[in-house]
């Protein structure tokens, strides 16, 4: 038996390493806010506002809050404008219609864009007054107005505003006073409100 040693081929096998060498420098967190909970609510306005913990490596240029009867309000609903840089700040929301529910959002600008913070809801006051009465109102324009009359017998401070149910003193006074339509509050209150001197 013949043993033939036939070496047919020698290969040298090369292993080649690629290594991949990556940057290690750490990307700027993103620009990161919230919306401050709502306070200070009446018939018409309320207070606000939002707290930038992270300019996301980009100056801010313009922050607030903004609001709206829909949902996710934008800068291109009612806004407030409340300076530039990171930290809380204070917003005050105005013009608004009593019992009414709005949504909420704290906003910043940077060059990257406009970033939001979370949403919040609140529910404007009834228009009242010092007396208790509640009044309903109609939005005319930008407007706002009572359905009805005033019918306050008081001032802000609780005194009280002189009733005055002489017709001649009525006609010729030019103090404070209030009068009821033919001097019947049970019939008329309701119907026309208290009538003023109109120098209160």
């Amino acid at each position: 038996m013949i043993n033939i040693i036939k070496i047919l081929e020698v290969c040298v096998l090369s292993i080649t390493t690629t290594i991949y060498i990556t940057s290690c420098k750490k990307e700027p967190d993103p620009l990161a806010l919230i919306t401050i909970s709502v306070s200070a609510i009446t018939y018409s306005t309320a207070t606000s506002g939002g707290n930038i913990t992270s300019d996301g490596g980009s100056a801010i240029t313009s922050r607030g809050v903004c609001w709206s009867i829909a949902q996710s309000p934008t800068t291109n609903d009612n806004k407030t404008e409340d300076g530039s840089g990171t930290g809380t700040f204070t917003s005050t929301l105005t013009g608004l219609s009593p019992v009414s529910s709005y949504y909420v959002r704290a906003y910043a600008t940077n060059s990257e864009g406009t970033t939001y913070g979370d949403e919040v809801s609140f529910t404007t006051a009834q228009l009242t007054d010092i007396n208790g009465n509640v009044y309903n109102t109609v939005t005319i324009g930008t407007q706002m107005w009572m359905k009805e009359n005033l019918k306050a017998t008081k001032y802000n401070d609780g005194t009280d505003i002189p009733l005055v149910t002489d017709k001649d003193t009525w006609l010729h006074t030019n103090d404070p006073g209030y009068a009821w339509y033919n001097n019947d509050e049970d019939t008329y209150g309701e119907v026309y409100g208290a009538m003023s001197t109109g120098t209160q």
